[in-house]
C-alpha cells in the first residue's frame, strides 16, 4: 500500500511508516461507534 492515499471527497490520509493502520469506523447512529473510538484511543471524544 502507498505511504499516503485519496479517501473519497478529497481527505489525504499520511502514513508515517508502513506499520500504520488506518481504521474507519462506520454505521447507523447511536450503534456505539464513539464509545468503541473512545475506548481504543483513551480519549473522551464526541460528536455534536
Amino acid at each position: 500500500m502507498e505511504p499516503s492515499s485519496m479517501a473519497p471527497g478529497g481527505l489525504v490520509i499520511k502514513k508515517h511508516d508502513g506499520s500504520d493502520r488506518v481504521i474507519a469506523l462506520c454505521g447507523n447512529p447511536n450503534v456505539g461507534k464513539s464509545t468503541i473510538f473512545n475506548e481504543l484511543t483513551h480519549l473522551r471524544q464526541h460528536t455534536g
